[in-house]
Parts: C-alpha cells; sequence; structure tokens
C-alpha cells in the first residue's frame, strides 16, 4: 500500500476537486500506491527529479524541497496540480490542441479530473542529503516525491475525447474565484519551499 501517512486525505482533496467537474469520485487502489511508492524513491534517489515511468497508468509527479528538512506529507500534491485550472480554456474549439499547445501546462490538471479514471494510488519518498543551492551557497537540506498514478489513464489526444473529460467546475463562477478557493500565500515560493510538477 501507500506510505503517504494523510492516504485518505489526498483521496479526498481528489474527489473534492472532481466533484467540482461532475465527476465521478476515485477508488483507492492499494497495488498502484505501492507502485507508486516504489516509483517516488527510484526517483528521490536521483535528487527528486522529475522523469515519468511511462507505464500504461496515468501519472502526476510533484517534488518539493526544503531545508533544513521536510515532512513526508503527499498532501500538496492535488492542490499544487489543480491550480492549472487557471490556464485551462474550456471553451476553447480544440479542447485538447488549443489547452496542450500553450505556454503552461494543464496535463496535470486534466488528469486528476479526467472522468474515465476510476482508481488512484499514491506514494512518498524523502532524500534528507539533497544539496540546495542559495544565495551562491550550497545547503544539504531536503527533498520529497510524491507520485500518484491513475487508471485509466487521461490526457488522450483529442479533442472531442477532452470535450467529454474536462468540464467548467460548477462552484465557480470564474477562473479568479477558483484560484482563489484553492491557493493562499503557500502558493508563492519561497527560498525555503519550492514547488515543481510534471
Amino acid at each position: 500500500g501507500s506510505n503517504c501517512p494523510d492516504a485518505k486525505t489526498i483521496l479526498e482533496r481528489h474527489n473534492w476537486y472532481r466533484a467540482r467537474h461532475q465527476t465521478p469520485a476515485l477508488q483507492w487502489d492499494a497495488e498502484m500506491a505501492a507502485e507508486a511508492t516504489a516509483y517516488a524513491h527510484v526517483l528521490a534517489r536521483r535528487d527528486c527529479i522529475l522523469a515519468h515511468s511511462m507505464g500504461m497508468d496515468g501519472e502526476n509527479l510533484v517534488t518539493k524541497r526544503g531545508y533544513p528538512s521536510i515532512d513526508s506529507t503527499c498532501i500538496l500534491a492535488p492542490t499544487a496540480w489543480y491550480r492549472e485550472v487557471m490556464y485551462y480554456n474550456f471553451d476553447a474549439k480544440r479542447l485538447f490542441k488549443d489547452n496542450w499547445y500553450q505556454s503552461q501546462m494543464v496535463g496535470h490538471f486534466t488528469q486528476l479530473v479526467w472522468r474515465s479514471t476510476t482508481l488512484i494510488g499514491c506514494g512518498v519518498a524523502v532524500n534528507y542529503s539533497h544539496p540546495i543551492e542559495f544565495n551562491m551557497r550550497t545547503y544539504i537540506g531536503a527533498c520529497k516525491m510524491v507520485v500518484c498514478r491513475y487508471r485509466w489513464a487521461g490526457n488522450i489526444p483529442s479533442d472531442n475525447v477532452f470535450a467529454v473529460n474536462g468540464k467548467w467546475p460548477v462552484m465557480f463562477t470564474s477562473l479568479l474565484q477558483a484560484f482563489s478557493l484553492i491557493c493562499s500565500t503557500a502558493c508563492l515560493p519561497d527560498w525555503k519551499s519550492h514547488y515543481w510538477s510534471r
């Protein structure tokens, strides 16, 4: 199973976001969580690089770096990925092409709310000897890698398929309102705590 200490919360957060987009709730899969955990350890040992496993399941990655250390929770992941809703144009004529080939990533968001995805499993790994550069000096801090796997995989490159899987959030009247509900000053990076997603 998962080593996320907040596995129940991460599932609930996914499903809260999905409900906003009229998408059915996900179910937790222990085998997928174990696979996600194993892959998180692989990436953490490689200084938390963002490199997809290229498996059959959908996969979202996020890393966080901290000094002098970092916690081992997973809950940062769905909120970090959902922030991409700000860049998704629900009114685009070509929902895949117009959203995918732009300057901002949206694929984490679309996988999170993808309608035909039914199962999820997440895991985390922490590297406690990660070098962090700041002010032309190197400090030994930590990085953590959170991996979530999704079945069935989303982000099928088709405008028609995206039309079925990407619906306007029902509770939000604007993207600004959506962002204000999911983000606070914690979204803004500082030198001790940076987020990267892939």
